[in-house]
């Protein structure tokens, strides 16, 4: 019971000095580059403007020094912890928090479950299922985030399309058409056409700017937008019919989601009613009996019992989630 106290405490203070170092390196660089960039515009700009600390988009893992090199150049790291592919994520996702940050939270999770899982005597493949399901919380936040990005991002996607056509018929460029568009719309959509727009502005070429568009959202809509502009450079034709033909594919797909999830609603809510009722009864009877429920957890056939209810409560979640989900 001591160690396990003092390892809270330990824990404790070794986060609250990280996020002390992590306020004043933050404070301290924003300041530093803004006296470096008042140094260099000199006296081009309104002295009164409010500089902005940044220049170009961080891709650093963490604001602090060794562990962005150690998550960044250190080859076991990269390889089991598959940094790569976190990194992309984390990008997808548009979280404001370097990546550092997650997976710290990961590693502290999982700490606490295996340490609840010791505490409360749930022997050890509950503990470790425990660890891992609380470890990976942070990691299935990014997921939800890049989810909910994508979902909005196509949602303006025909509003976006409509506006570049619009721009073209009245005989703009297409990279000015991407500016109307990203200074028109809100983020995500806005800002994304506007990293487009900056991306061909300093010299980049048109596909390879769509590309990175394509890298930071990966979606199905993305890859025809990129593949018709591509294809169009190439081959020519009428652009923006090419986008008023995309933007109303779009939005029958969406009308077409729309009916689905109407027609599902009955199945999903009884789905959930019948996935959450084992909790209600279990602690209903808990509270009634507790002798009687604490022999899940304190008796080894219980145990087991426990461990396969979950797993196939969870199979059923999946079987029940792909039923429901179809791709058009």
């Amino acid at each position: 019971m001591l160690g396990l106290i003092a390892f809270g405490i330990f824990l404790t203070v070794m986060l609250t000095l990280h996020a002390c170092y992590s306020l004043y390196h933050v404070l301290a660089t924003k300041k530093a580059a803004q006296r470096r960039i008042a140094e260099r515009l000199g006296n081009w700009g309104d002295a009164n403007q409010k500089l902005s600390g940044l220049l170009v988009r961080s891709d650093s893992l963490s604001e602090i020094g060794w562990i962005d090199v150690l998550l960044k150049e250190t080859q076991w790291v990269k390889k089991h912890f598959k940094i790569d592919r976190l990194q992309r994520l984390h990008r997808q996702s548009g979280a404001t928090r370097p990546l550092a940050g997650y997976l710290l939270a990961a590693l502290t999770l999982a700490m606490a479950g295996s340490v609840a899982g010791i505490k409360f005597r749930l022997g050890a493949p509950m503990s470790v299922i425990l660890a891992l399901v609380c470890g990976s919380t942070p990691i299935l936040l990014l997921y939800r985030m890049r989810a909910k990005r994508i979902l909005s991002f196509q949602q303006m996607m025909p509003d976006a399309l409509e506006l570049i056509s619009r721009a073209l018929k009245a005989g703009h460029a297409f990279f000015l058409g991407v500016k109307i568009a990203g200074d028109e719309l809100s983020d995500p959509i806005g800002g994304e056409l506007r990293r487009v727009y900056d991306d061909i502005s300093m010299g980049l070429a048109a596909p390879e700017a769509l590309e990175r568009l394509l890298d930071r959202v990966d979606c199905p809509d993305v890859k025809y937008f990129v593949a018709a502009v591509s294809v169009q450079r190439e081959t020519g034709g009428n652009l923006a019919e090419i986008m008023e033909s995309l933007a109303m594919i779009i939005r029958k797909r969406f009308e077409f989601q729309a009916k689905v999830k109407a027609l599902s609603a009955e199945g999903v809510l009884s789905a959930a009613i019948v996935f959450i009722m084992p909790f209600v009864m279990a602690t209903f009877q808990y509270m009634l009996n507790p002798e009687y429920m604490s022999l899940l957890w304190t008796d080894p056939a219980g145990k087991m019992m426990i461990t396969v209810a979950a797993v196939m409560m969870i199979v059923g979640a999946v079987v029940t989630r792909r039923l429901i989900d179809l791709k058009v």
